[in-house]
C-alpha cells in the first residue's frame, strides 16, 4: 500500500494517509503535480496542466447568460406571482420588510459584474 507522508527536517516521515490500490494512481498524479509546482516555484519549468486556468470564453459566456436568465426570471416572476411576500424580522413587527422579488435584482447585479469582469480580460 502506498501512503502519503510528510518528511520533516529531522528526516522523520509522518504518515498522513494510506492509499488503497485504487487510490494509488490518484496519489501518483497528485505527487507529480506537487513536484511540478515545487520545481516551478524554484525556477523550474511550469506545470503542464494548471487546475486554476480560467474557463474557456464559451463556458464563461454560457454561465453569465444562465445567471442573467435566473435573475430575470426571479425578478419578474417574483414581482407578478409573489408581490406581497417579503423577508421580515420575527423579532420586530415594524422592522424593514424586503420584498422577495428583490433577490432577483441581486442575482442580476452578480451576473452584470461577472459580465463586466469577462469583458476586461
Amino acid at each position: 500500500m502506498r501512503s502519503l507522508c510528510i518528511e520533516t527536517t529531522d528526516g522523520e516521515a509522518i504518515p498522513l494517509w494510506r492509499a488503497t490500490p485504487a487510490q494509488s494512481d490518484a496519489f501518483e498524479t497528485f505527487a507529480a503535480q506537487l513536484n511540478a509546482v515545487v520545481s516551478h516555484g524554484a525556477g523550474g519549468a511550469p506545470p503542464a496542466a494548471d487546475a486554476a486556468t480560467p474557463a474557456p470564453p464559451m463556458d464563461q459566456r454560457f454561465r453569465i447568460q444562465v445567471i442573467l436568465a435566473i435573475g430575470m426570471l426571479r425578478t419578474v416572476g417574483g414581482l407578478f406571482f409573489f408581490r406581497g411576500l417579503s423577508f421580515a424580522s420575527r423579532l420586530q413587527s415594524d422592522a424593514l420588510q424586503i420584498p422577495v422579488w428583490s433577490a432577483g435584482i441581486l442575482i442580476l447585479v452578480v451576473g452584470g459584474v461577472d459580465w463586466l469582469r469577462s469583458r476586461r480580460r
